[in-house]
């Protein structure tokens, strides 16, 4: 049986199949902003399973969504903005290894102990980091060498043993919705603030991949 908290998960895979077929349709710009409401909606199907209803889908249906979301939708989209014609091999060799790193984070989560904090960093993130990155472009002059940076570390934390907090407390899941939904809404009233707190978002981010030793452990 589908149930509610299922029904947004199956919005979160149409979210991420829509920004593929942006990008396939020759309008890249968009799709960034389409994996970020997919954020949106993954915290809310997540919030919805614990504490309205949970059904014998769950987690498995939840992984198939993000892969699509966080996964094939951002590679797609980056490759698709690539100038680097000459270094394609390597390129695609990296953006390969985000693609497999991701389905084995999934895969570990779907047969692991639910416990207080992730093991590895959560494909979500990375999807949000690379929607970020790719948004604030234009104020990060992005280089061949920062791309695959950016895929390589997110490739080696998602599969990693490292310990990642959950951010649960609804203070924090506040600041980032709300954060997102400003992107979301400056995008579409065409406002160039949007780019950056893409960044904003990015960096906040990006010290969540440190937070282990940033942190000390502690929960967000």
């Amino acid at each position: 049986m589908v149930t509610l908290p299922d029904l947004f998960t199956i919005i979160n895979a149409l979210l991420g199949l829509t920004a593929i077929l942006m990008v396939l349709n020759g309008e890249p710009l968009g799709a960034p902003i389409l994996i970020l409401m997919a954020v949106i909606v993954d915290g809310m199907d997540g919030f919805l399973a614990r504490n309205v209803e949970d059904g014998t889908l769950g987690s498995d249906l939840d992984s198939f969504a993000d892969l699509i979301s966080f996964g094939v939708a951002p590679v797609v989209l980056i490759y698709s903005l690539s100038p680097w014609s000459i270094m394609i091999h390597l390129f695609t060799a990296f953006l390969s290894a985000y693609i497999v790193c991701g389905i084995l984070r999934l895969a570990r989560y779907n047969v692991s102990e639910r416990t207080e904090r992730f093991v590895g960093v959560p494909i979500t993130a990375g999807g949000l980091c690379l929607a970020t990155y790719i948004m604030a472009q234009p104020l990060l002059g992005i280089s061949f060498l920062s791309v695959i940076v950016v895929l390589g570390l997110l490739s080696v934390l998602m599969i990693s043993n490292i310990s990642y907090p959950r951010v649960s407390s609804p203070r924090a899941s506040a600041i980032i919705a709300s954060l997102i939904l400003t992107i979301i809404t400056t995008y579409y009233l065409d406002l160039y603030i949007y780019r950056h707190i893409s960044l904003l978002l990015f960096v906040m981010f990006a010290l969540y991949l440190f937070s282990p030793w940033i942190m000390g452990g502690r929960s967000l």
